[in-house]
């Protein structure tokens, strides 16, 4: 469907905290894709960032890459 290249569109257009929601939803898509690798260096990338910006807000990130198995 549509929500792939629209969660991509999302993601490259989101800054700040909302970063953090748009990754976790373009990681569980691209997993949900058959892209696992994809989703699991996406979320690794975007915690790197989380955790220096907005700590308190990592969880969903760090939640995602546990159930992809990172």
């Amino acid at each position: 469907g549509d929500a792939l290249p629209l969660s991509e569109k999302a993601y490259h257009l989101s800054y700040g905290v909302n970063r953090i929601g748009a990754a976790r939803l373009r990681a569980e898509l691209l997993a949900g894709a058959g892209q696992g690798a994809d989703a699991r260096a996406l979320l690794v990338l975007e915690l790197k960032g989380a955790r220096a910006r907005f700590p308190d807000q990592a969880a969903p990130l760090e939640e995602a890459l546990k159930k992809l198995g990172g």
